[in-house]
This record gives structure tokens, sequence and C-alpha cells, in this order.
């Protein structure tokens, strides 16, 4: 079975920053590890299957009033060439993929949009990718 790790850094105050961090052991399989600091969590975690992107989403929409930034990567054969990375305010959530099998490194909507609505049938909103130059 497929792993998905989510890599997350969160702002907000210190209280509910510690009420997230104790949801987060209900919403994944294994919280690898947090560390708090001056309004801040950095936290590491894991979900068995899919649905690690729904999770998140979970958070954001529950702890409005942080900020959220991260990366989630899957860890299977069909999903070792990219991974998505994400910023939330307001409850609100913004997803971009990247695909390092691509030649240049562009990511077209449909293609980001079939592989994660795959993800518990998340619909991402979609931010087109392309390398730095």
């Amino acid at each position: 079975m497929d792993w998905y790790y989510t890599r997350l850094f969160a702002i907000g105050h210190s209280d509910t920053l510690k009420e997230l961090e104790r949801d987060l052991q209900s919403l994944f399989d294994l919280v690898l590890g947090t560390e708090r600091g001056c309004e801040s969590l950095l936290a590491q975690v894991a979900k068995r299957g899919e649905g690690s992107a729904p999770l998140i989403e979970i958070a954001i929409k529950r702890y409005r009033h942080v900020i959220f930034s991260g990366l989630l990567i899957g860890h299977s054969s069909e999903l070792a060439d990219g991974y998505w990375t994400f910023i939330a305010r307001n409850g609100e959530v913004e997803w971009c993929a990247f695909d390092l099998s691509l030649k240049d490194g562009v990511i077209f909507s449909a293609e980001i949009e079939g592989k994660l609505s795959g993800l518990d049938g998340f619909k991402p909103t979609i931010v087109k990718a392309e390398p730095a130059k």
C-alpha cells in the first residue's frame, strides 16, 4: 500500500497551533514529527493509501485563522515523479503540482486534476507550474 507524506508549516496563534498539533494525530496515520516555535508549527505527517490532500483541506478549513504552506509527496511507483505544494489562508487552499518526469516541467491542469481527483474525490484548485528559468 502506498504512503503519502506531507510536510507542513503553519503560522498562527500559539494556542491554536497547539490544537492543530493535537488534531494531526487524529487526521493522519503517522505524525513523524512536530516542532513549535514562535507562533509557528512545523509538522511531518503520513497517511497510508489515498486521502492526504483532503485531510490537509480539513485542517485548513478547521483552522481558518492559520496560514499554511506545505509539500505532499506520494510514495509509489506511479507518483514517484512528482509532488504537490500548497498554500492556504482564510480556509482557502491553492495547490500546485510538479511533474519531474516531463522534460519542460510544465503541467497541464487536466493532468493534475486527473491525478489529484483520484484522492477520495478531491477537487483541487489548479495552478499551472513551470520550471524556473
